[in-house]
């Protein structure tokens, strides 16, 4: 893709033309005292996560990090994995998140491609991982400094923020746009007008799917992100209502045999199998695939073809 047509949509307003952090720094300031982000029982507000970002950022910096290093991360869904990423884009650096159910030696080919030069993972994970020799640091708490000493680094837009791991081993790298214009704006075709966006992420972060969460839902829209590390999911839903549940379609039918009230939810599904439409029948709409832009009727099936529409 050309820089001239990067430059085209930006004067169009097609790209938001701010980093990741920039982005959620407007959202901090806008909304200070509301709900970012869910872990189980725990509650952060954007100013809450903020500060926690901050303390983070400064942390990577003083372990060496520096713009446009690759730090990857190894973590369940939850606090950590969205303070960790925001960081890491509030850094200047690239985050590579990696599913934490992968072995260190199943990734020390994509790892060693990457040129991962930190890891941020868990406890009992470091051992296994700094055995392989591949980083400067492999740390199982995310490091801290004085937020007070916090200065984002200068990013390009269109420069990298994020990697994405491809059938278990290709690297696909999108920048601060792809991820809060592109992925951003076909989340906001989905949101409920009017209404807080309240999404209930069961999918891994670290999936290539995840950049809807941390990126889109926190820093674009400045909705909530509703996490579950110990299966509390159907609490989740009664707690926080979520206008958009993104599971997989066996999480979206154990969900419904426990009882949990999706009928005002909004489903979305990646892959291309069919939701049967006893279970579709329990919700407000399936997007089957990666959802739709369009108008959708209540009750929609929307096949896989008609997924996203806007990718700058």
């Amino acid at each position: 893709m050309s820089s001239e047509l990067r430059r085209q949509w930006a004067v169009r307003g097609l790209s938001a033309g701010l980093g990741v952090y920039r982005l959620f720094a407007e959202r901090v300031a806008e909304r200070p005292d509301a709900c970012a982000v869910v872990e189980d029982d725990e509650v952060l507000t954007y100013a809450e996560l903020d500060a926690r970002v901050r303390a983070t950022a400064v942390g990577l910096s003083a372990l060496g990090v520096r713009p446009g290093e690759v730090v990857a991360t190894a973590l369940p869904n939850g606090v950590a994995a969205c303070v960790a990423e925001l960081a890491i884009a509030a850094a200047g650096a690239v985050a590579l998140p990696f599913l934490v159910e992968k072995s260190a030696q199943e990734g020390r080919g994509v790892l060693r491609k990457a040129r991962a030069v930190v890891l941020l993972t868990m406890p009992e994970s470091v051992p296994a991982h700094a055995a392989l020799g591949i980083f400067r640091h492999v740390l199982g708490a995310l490091p801290q400094g004085d937020p007070s000493a916090f200065h984002p680094a200068e990013v390009r837009p269109d420069g990298p923020a994020r990697i994405l791991v491809a059938d278990g081993q290709r690297l696909v790298f999108c920048s601060h746009n792809a991820l809060t214009r592109g992925r951003g704006a076909y989340m906001a075709r989905l949101a409920p007008e009017g209404d807080e966006l309240r999404v209930l992420f069961l999918l891994p972060l670290a999936s290539p799917f995840g950049g809807n969460g941390i990126a889109v839902t926190i820093a674009r829209h400045g909705g909530s992100l509703l996490l579950s590390r110990c299966g509390s999911a159907r609490g989740l839903v009664e707690r926080h209502r979520p206008t958009h549940l993104v599971a997989s379609r066996e999480m979206f039918r154990e969900l419904l045999a426990v009882g949990a009230d999706l009928a005002a939810v909004r489903v979305i599904t990646p892959g291309s199998a069919q939701v049967d439409a006893p279970a579709a029948a329990n919700c407000d709409a399936v997007l089957d695939g990666y959802g739709t832009g369009l108008p959708l009727p209540r009750k929609a099936l929307i096949p896989l073809e008609a997924a996203e529409t806007a990718r700058p």
